[in-house]
């Protein structure tokens, strides 16, 4: 069997042994969208992702590390990017951009220990929550922001807002989105929807929970797959194009 190269993030992030996520900051990100349903605002990023694989290391862990890992050989088969593949996942410079090439069972692993991590704090708003990925439903509801009848994330059914800007990052042909050679861009790019959630559409296609696809489209998909309807089939293997946003769900008050 071929042995996989993976990186876990220790090489330039500076992050503490046992680091405690900031509770208020992560309250602070999140918006209701239903009752007990609450988003991200943001996919999860390296920032998010490193003290989760920090404290793994720190406990030794191994069979955790490995349901964790990032496959950073993904940039090389995907774009044959030995740059990407080497320093996407390490460097400081990359901190605030999307975690990738990992799998949903990584991603549900990170999902429990924010639970963890949260639960156990003395200064959490509510006495009892899961994090976890969101259904189908849960993510289109998010992305519509308020709008039952909304195509896209945003306003109307142009990829351009009212001033000639492009809205999200995704594969385009004329090249007006300026898309650089870091593919992928910071998790606060681009334009909040009307929940003030970022990159619902574009960036990174999405992991959801119930359904074998993902949502929303990447910086590699055409602009058909940006709609809030479309969906692309997910095989579950790590992939450059693909990551995840948290979802919280308040089981008791």
């Amino acid at each position: 069997m071929k042995k996989v190269m993976v990186f876990f993030l220790m090489a330039t992030f500076s992050v503490p042994l046992f680091a405690q996520i900031d509770v208020e900051q992560w309250e602070k990100n999140l918006v209701k969208i239903s009752d007990k349903i609450y988003a991200a605002k943001f996919e999860t990023s390296h920032a998010d992702y490193t003290p989760f694989i920090q404290n793994l290391q720190t406990e030794n862990d191994e069979a955790k590390l490995q349901q964790a890992q990032i496959d950073h050989t993904k940039w090389t088969t995907l774009l044959n990017s030995e740059p990407m593949s080497a320093h996407y996942h390490t460097l400081e410079t990359y901190k605030n951009f999307p975690v990738v090439n990992v799998t949903p069972e990584a991603a549900s692993l990170y999902c429990r220990w924010l639970t963890k991590q949260y639960n156990n704090s003395a200064n959490r708003k509510f006495n009892k929550v899961i994090f976890r990925l969101p259904t189908v439903n849960e993510w289109e509801t998010a992305a519509k922001g308020g709008n039952i009848n909304a195509t896209y994330p945003w306003k109307g059914n142009s990829l351009k807002n009212n001033k000639g800007e492009i809205v999200a990052n995704f594969k385009n042909p004329s090249n007006e989105n300026n898309q650089t050679i870091d593919l992928t861009a910071p998790v606060q790019s681009y334009f909040p929807n009307a929940f003030g959630i970022y990159n619902m559409s574009g960036n990174v296609s999405e992991m959801v929970i119930d359904s074998p696809v993902t949502k929303g489209g990447s910086w590699n998909d055409s602009p058909e797959f940006l709609t809030i309807a479309s969906q692309q089939k997910f095989d579950k293997v790590p992939s450059p194009t693909v990551g995840f946003r948290v979802f919280m769900e308040v089981i008791e008050k």
